[in-house]
């Protein structure tokens, strides 16, 4: 048993997916897509699980998901409000969750040290949790795996990615491109209002992420900034590799980041959920784990 954590992100609305896409079966297997990445986590050793959810699927979550784990895997629930703020920080009432900044904030009280953080939405592999693991045993401190670019489009429509920069195998910088596809051959997304051709082997971070339990005291002090400004009905979100980067050129944290070795799927489309569930056939690339 590991003292490592793994909190999965599973708050958002899914306004793309169209609806709760947590939840959302992969073809022929009955099973979200966040059950592959726990299972692989509890394979590696690990026995705590933080789900991060809206309160909008909660009872879907302890009916449908949490039944079809194992009994002696540690399951907390922690629900993201966006009332949930540092004391003293205001901010207008909506519906929207504020980010996988926040999201990650509100597993402050739950996470007794080491984590991997993930998306509900995303599947990276065996091999890929196994690096951060082992980063944590070898190393400490904080870590990435990145994918290459050309290796998380969608056939279903845009996508939007961190693109990463790494010398010597540490993070320099992270920015955010916006609708990438590929066209005629071509992958271009837009980067500060214009549109470029990406390299295909460029690294992005797919938000998988291993991190110390000082994240918590970063995140805190980000969201203080955050919400020094008004925000109004704004669709301003904070995000959690802002909140690294701001630790990386403050001097204050160095991220290694390891390439990854499996392959990566995720949903963003629903016609995505198809294709996720050609992988996980026995025929397919994946983990026959039905």
């Amino acid at each position: 048993m590991l003292p490592v954590s793994l909190i999965v992100l599973a708050a958002g609305l899914g306004r793309r997916f169209g609806g709760d896409k947590q939840l959302a079966t992969v073809a022929g297997t009955g099973k979200p897509l966040m059950y592959f990445s726990v299972m692989d986590a509890y394979r590696l050793g690990v026995r705590r699980l933080v789900l991060v959810i809206n309160h909008l699927i909660e009872q879907a979550i302890l009916k449908q998901f949490v039944p079809l784990l194992p009994h002696d895997l540690k399951v907390s629930l922690v629900k993201q409000r966006t009332d949930d703020l540092p004391e003293g920080c205001k901010a207008c009432s909506r519906e929207k969750p504020w980010g996988t900044g926040h999201a990650l904030w509100s597993a402050r009280d739950v996470v007794p040290a080491e984590c991997i953080v993930i998306n509900a939405d995303d599947y990276y592999g065996p091999d890929t949790i196994n690096q951060l693991l082992m980063h944590f045993e070898n190393h400490g401190g904080w870590a990435l795996v990145s994918y290459p670019l050309e290796n998380t489009l969608s056939n279903s429509g845009a996508v939007n990615r961190g693109l990463c920069e790494v010398i010597n195998g540490s993070l320099v910088t992270v920015r955010e491109c916006l609708s990438i596809k590929r066209e005629n051959g071509v992958i271009c997304g837009e980067i500060d209002g214009k549109f470029v051709n990406l390299e295909p082997k460029t690294p992005v971070s797919m938000n998988i992420w291993g991190l110390g339990p000082d994240i918590f005291d970063y995140l805190n002090d980000g969201l203080i900034e955050f919400f020094a400004v008004p925000r109004g009905q704004s669709q301003a979100e904070f995000y959690l590799p802002a909140q690294v980067m701001a630790s990386i050129m403050a001097g204050e944290n160095h991220v290694r980041v390891y390439p990854a070795e499996d392959k990566w799927q995720g949903i963003t489309y629903r016609e995505d959920l198809e294709r996720i569930g050609r992988f996980f056939q026995p025929s397919g690339d994946g983990l026959d784990d039905r």
